[in-house]
């Protein structure tokens, strides 16, 4: 029974740090934050270059916006959207509630960490960029309800 617990505080913990990455991620340059996501579209470019990945013509800009959407905002809004769900559901009894509070959470900090671009260098916020944020968190919250749902109705 300790070891369930220790292990809920751990996902608490990393839930908490994957939201204040997501605003300090906010916060960096324009340029700063295209440089991160800037290794792997160079891999992936010369990766569908080298072997003429599904005949797609996309130039390295067009692949960088998607490399940038999928991996900088619906990935790492699906990774914290998964320990919000491991975080909650644990700690309050009653379902319905932690869900909707895990997925009130991920709706205002999708929305609060675009916002704070305002404050950033070389960006603004984009209200498409929410919804990416928030697709990602809603994505993985409904993905680890209906493995618990499977789980739970397997166990029966």
């Amino acid at each position: 029974m300790e070891n369930k617990k220790k292990v809920n505080y751990i996902y608490l913990v990393l839930y908490l740090l994957s939201i204040l990455v997501a605003y300090i991620s906010s916060l960096q340059s324009g340029k700063i934050s295209s440089s991160e996501s800037g290794w792997i579209t160079d891999f992936l470019f010369k990766m569908a270059t080298d072997l003429d990945f599904l005949k797609l013509d996309l130039d390295y800009e067009t692949l960088h916006g998607i490399v940038r959407k999928l991996f900088g905002h619906f990935g790492w809004f699906f990774v914290m959207g998964t320990f919000g769900f491991l975080t909650f559901s644990p700690f309050l009894e009653d379902r319905q509630k932690w869900l909707w509070i895990s997925l009130t959470i991920g709706m205002v900090v999708a929305i609060t960490s675009e916002l704070m671009q305002f404050l950033a260098i070389e960006r603004s916020p984009m209200g498409s960029d929410m919804a990416i944020n928030f697709g990602g968190y809603l994505m993985s919250t409904l993905l680890c309800f209906l493995i618990y749902k499977i789980k739970r109705n397997n166990n029966k």
